[in-house]
């Protein structure tokens, strides 16, 4: 299943405090890694506990 990615103000911000090689590879791993199969638990990446603060 492919996900839309918006990115938003804040997280540009945050984004831009890296260098710009940083950048692109923060970029490239968010559009390689999100757009497709975001939800799919992998050996490196799994679903967080539930928590009230940050809910996905």
């Amino acid at each position: 299943m492919k996900f839309e990615i918006k990115v938003t103000p804040n997280a540009r911000k945050d984004i831009q405090y890296f260098r710009a090689y940083e950048q692109r590879i923060i970029s490239q791993g968010i559009r390689t890694y999100l757009a497709q199969d975001a939800k799919v638990e992998t050996g490196k990446r799994r679903v967080l506990e539930s928590n009230n603060i940050a809910k996905w």
